[in-house]
């Protein structure tokens, strides 16, 4: 079973003890796909982690990277500019580009989720390769100035208000002042380093970052934060103001000149990855359908108006 769906069933059975009204749901296309009935007259929909409470042109323009980065700089909005190229570009006017911002880059499917197809690049060999990976299957792409990251933050948002920050911790080991970094690695499950010599021996304590994307469908963690930071409360806040979106999540990035900036932003509210986390400091599955119970209630609300 999906995670979504079984999340759905608990807050269903819920709302159907606590309350007088009763709640059906239908489930399409191998639960990709809901329909949330409320007493048999009133209805909301799921697409995937998508909420009908935002409207079709939102959920576009958040799913390219590239015109939701050129919509918020023009908005005054710090964001990472993405530019867009197409498969009948010619690769040397990419090149060109990658070029003038100079390596490296990173290269990524334009409307891609998950933290896939996504490549890091460090020179014209490489850019060429990874350019016909996602001309394979797509006929367009975006490309990023690689930002060297300290912090990646998630704001949960719904009508503009925050439901839930957490940073994305990435997978690492710890030197025990012994150890290569290979044999540290040999037990632990995870992707490949962007660039690493195996044959370090990290000193104790030390912590060596293994991944260097944050998402947490590639290994890293979150963890919740409780004192958020005002300034980027605010940009969170303007980005949706700005987007017209009223239920998604902004990812914001500190990188290694201490700039706060918007790194994407989703129209749908994936917590799979996040109510299964084990750590014990939180109930993350509890805390996850929390969440998509207000959102529920909250597109039954919407429908009235």
């Amino acid at each position: 079973m999906r995670q979504l769906r079984k999340i759905i069933d608990d807050i269903l059975d819920d709302l159907n003890t606590s309350s007088s009204d009763f709640y059906t749901i239908e489930s399409f296309c191998d639960d990709w796909c809901f329909i949330i009935k409320k007493n048999d007259s009133k209805c909301i929909k799921i697409f995937g982690y998508t909420f009908d409470l935002n409207d079709s042109v939102t959920c576009e323009i958040c799913r390219d990277k590239a015109i939701c980065s050129e919509i918020l700089l023009k908005n005054n909005i710090p964001s990472v500019y993405h530019k867009v190229f197409y498969k009948d570009n010619n690769f040397e006017d990419i090149a060109l580009y990658c070029e003038k911002i100079k390596y490296p880059v990173v290269v990524k499917k334009n409307d891609g989720g998950c933290g896939n197809y996504i490549f890091y690049t460090k020179n014209k060999e490489e850019l060429k390769d990874n350019v016909q990976k996602i001309f394979i299957m797509d006929k367009i792409l975006s490309i990023a100035k690689y930002e060297e990251i300290i912090d990646e933050y998630r704001f949960l948002m719904l009508n503009g208000e925050l439901k839930l920050c957490y940073k994305k911790k990435r997978n690492h080991i710890v030197g025990d002042g012994v150890s290569t970094i290979k044999k540290l690695l040999m037990n632990k499950e995870c992707n490949i380093p962007v660039n690493f010599n195996e044959n370090i021996i990290l000193k104790k304590g030390e912590i060596f970052i293994i991944n260097w994307q944050h998402n947490l469908s590639h290994g890293a963690e979150p963890e919740i934060v409780n004192d958020v930071d005002p300034e980027m409360l605010k940009i969170a806040k303007e980005t949706v103001k700005v987007l017209n979106l009223k239920v998604g999540c902004v990812d914001i990035i500190i990188n290694n000149s201490f700039e706060k900036k918007v790194l994407e932003v989703n129209s749908g509210l994936m917590m799979d990855h996040f109510s299964q986390c084990k750590k014990r400091d939180f109930d993350y599955y509890d805390i996850a359908k929390n969440i998509y119970k207000k959102v529920i209630l909250e597109s039954f609300k919407n429908i009235t108006k």
